[in-house]
């Protein structure tokens, strides 16, 4: 550390009513039940017309409150600490847009600040890169977190002598906001620090992913309809770019920021991971859409049992140089051909190019909920159906008795819609036991090592051991994927067996390297990001009218981000109180008993 920061409480106090909170502590607001009354109204997701509906009530009238109105309610509410300020721009493109663009953002150092400092978070933060082994003969690893893989390690290596590093995991996923009609999409951008534990970054209810961005969602006006997915890409680089631009300043020479203990460190913010589905990954790694995010493969490879070489982040930013030599960007369609042949998707300037150490195939890790779930749901269970039948695999699973815990499917499988990541989930706790007996004995193996992959990769930490039995699973399936050939079910709209042109699959290949890198792959899911996606983006939507979007819901984050940290630090404060009360009364006692051992020393006259 170098030297003393400041706490949680410390930049609480720091606001400018603080000296108002010296008298009243539940300042903007009279008294501990006009604070609870505001606290709850403002967590919830009534509207303004609503709020006012209620505080007219001839029973809410009569209750001491300092705000009679929700315009009054927000005002006051706006007089709370400030958590990291919401920021805005116009955004400027090249080619014409429907509208115009704005893109609403917060200080990335600030919000990393915010996640340091957080009371709740401080028991969970690991500064320290380890090699961690099984015994003292270090003859078997042991990986879980971040801090124990080997990019971690190589990462501090390479920092000044007490250096910090903070890994910074960034996550994006464009999720649509509005209700039945209106065809309205968010792109929010959160961010979370690979120090924080895994369990407890995947609690949602402890907010270890904030939101740092609205990215913009547009539809251009290019007269080449293929053109519009190119400029979409090149405008979610160019979004990004501007938001992490404090991060890629601190990598490069580090920034003074306190820890959870109030201790100044001196921090550098690499890039360690990037949570996002298949879509989203191309795009941040400047692909297309027939080839790997991560590894040089293409279509054609992807059921290939090997390991293809990783697509590395130095060789893509010279294949787009290289081409730019010759055609400008601005010269859309040439450009976006010349890129086909170099595998890449026409953004000629990615977020990533110039943030110190950061590489596409190292920090696009393998994400649970879409690579390995999504995936059998996608392939595995369509198999299955195909080679057994719908009637069948129907029946067996409307006859399976229902342990405690577990989902059941009385109506069978084959025709679920809409299913969730827990159903996903669910079905593949049976799906072995239900096709033993209706397949042939190759297909269920081939079947079952996927399984057994999947339930293995999700373990919270691994060894060595586990490590190679993760990798035997796989090389098993692809010993006996022919079978899945020959019971039928690869069968293309022709006849003929198609290709084993799934991307998912290809990406399986990465899982063991990363957990050897990175750690437990478990800890980079989407099922935490997801859930945030609920609380940062479509209750925030919900609550205003159905305008500004991303405004408003910028205006909601902000609101409730100052409600949790006032209710926080009020908690903070009542604690400081009950433990001095408890010390004033321990004294007391103690006090006491040294004066009465006193009396009795002194001589009698």
């Amino acid at each position: 550390t170098w030297g003393v920061g400041k706490t949680f409480m410390d930049q609480f106090n720091e606001d400018e009513y603080a000296a108002e909170r010296e008298q009243n502590q539940y300042f903007p607001f009279a008294s501990k039940p006009d604070w609870e009354m505001a606290s709850y109204i403002l967590r919830s997701d009534l509207s303004m017309a609503e709020i006012d509906e209620y505080l007219n009530l001839e029973f809410t009238k009569t209750l001491p409150l300092s705000f009679r109105s929700s315009r009054e309610l927000r005002g006051r509410a706006e007089l709370l600490p400030a958590p990291p300020q919401w920021k805005y721009q116009k955004i400027t493109t090249e080619f014409p847009t429907t509208k115009t663009l704005q893109i609403f953002y917060r200080d990335a150092i600030e919000c990393l600040q915010s996640l340091l400092s957080h009371p709740l978070l401080a028991a969970s933060f690991d500064f320290i890169p380890c090699k961690v082994y099984e015994s003292a003969e270090r003859a078997v690893r042991v990986y879980h977190g971040f801090m124990t893989g080997d990019h971690a390690w190589n990462l501090q290596k390479d920092l000044p002598e007490g250096a910090s590093l903070l890994g910074v995991v960034l996550s994006s996923d464009k999720t649509k906001v509005s209700n039945i009609a209106g065809n309205r999409y968010a792109h929010p951008l959160l961010v979370s620090l690979a120090n924080i534990d895994p369990g407890v970054r995947a609690k949602g209810s402890l907010h270890a992913y904030i939101p740092l961005a609205l990215l913009p969602v547009a539809k251009f006006l290019h007269r080449n309809k293929r053109m519009h997915g190119v400029l979409a890409d090149c405008l979610l680089h160019q979004c990004i770019d501007l938001v992490v631009e404090p991060l890629k300043q601190a990598a490069r020479l580090g920034v003074m920021m306190s820890d959870p203990w109030g201790f100044s460190r001196y921090c550098f913010t690499p890039l360690v991971a990037y949570v996002a589905d298949t879509p989203e990954e191309l795009v941040i790694a400047c692909a297309t859409m027939n080839s790997s995010p991560v590894t040089m493969a293409t279509c054609e490879d992807f059921g290939d049992p090997i390991r293809h070489p990783p697509r590395d982040g130095s060789s893509t930013l010279a294949n787009i140089a290289a081409i730019i030599t010759s055609i400008s960007p601005s010269n859309l369609i040439p450009f976006f051909e010349a890129c086909k042949h170099y595998n890449l998707n026409g953004v000629d300037l990615p977020f990533w190019r110039n943030w110190l150490t950061a590489n596409p195939s190292s920090f696009l890790t393998p994400e649970l909920l879409h690579h390995l779930h999504k995936m059998f749901w996608d392939h595995d269970r369509l198999w299955c159906t195909t080679v057994v039948g719908s009637q069948e695999i129907d029946f067996r699973f409307a006859l399976l008795q229902v342990c405690t815990g577990y989902r059941a499917f009385k109506e069978g499988i084959s025709a679920l819609k809409q299913a969730t990541g827990r159903d996903h989930r669910n079905v593949q706790r049976y799906i072995v036991g239900v096709i033993a007996g209706a397949a042939p004995a190759d297909f269920i193996s081939a079947i079952q090592a996927l399984m057994e992959f999947r339930y293995l990769a999700q373990a919270p930490h691994f060894t060595d051991k586990q490590v190679v039995d993760l990798d035997r699973c796989l090389k098993v399936f692809h010993r006996f994927k022919q079978s899945i050939v020959d019971a039928g079910a690869r069968r293309g709209k022709g006849g003929g067996d198609k290709p084993w042109a799934i991307p998912k699959l290809e990406l399986l290949q990465g899982v063991v390297p990363s957990i050897c890198s990175h750690g437990a792959v478990m800890q980079w899911s989407a099922d935490p990001t997801e859930h945030a996606h609920i609380k940062v983006v479509k209750e925030p939507a919900r609550a205003g009218n159905n305008h500004d979007y991303d405004a408003q819901v910028c205006r909601h984050l902000d609101r409730r981000d100052k409600v949790e940290r006032f209710d926080l630090a009020l908690q903070m404060c009542a604690q400081e109180d009950y433990e001095r009360d408890e010390d004033n009364e321990g004294g007391l006692v103690q006090h006491f008993i040294k004066d009465y051992f006193a009396c009795a020393r002194c001589p009698v006259t």
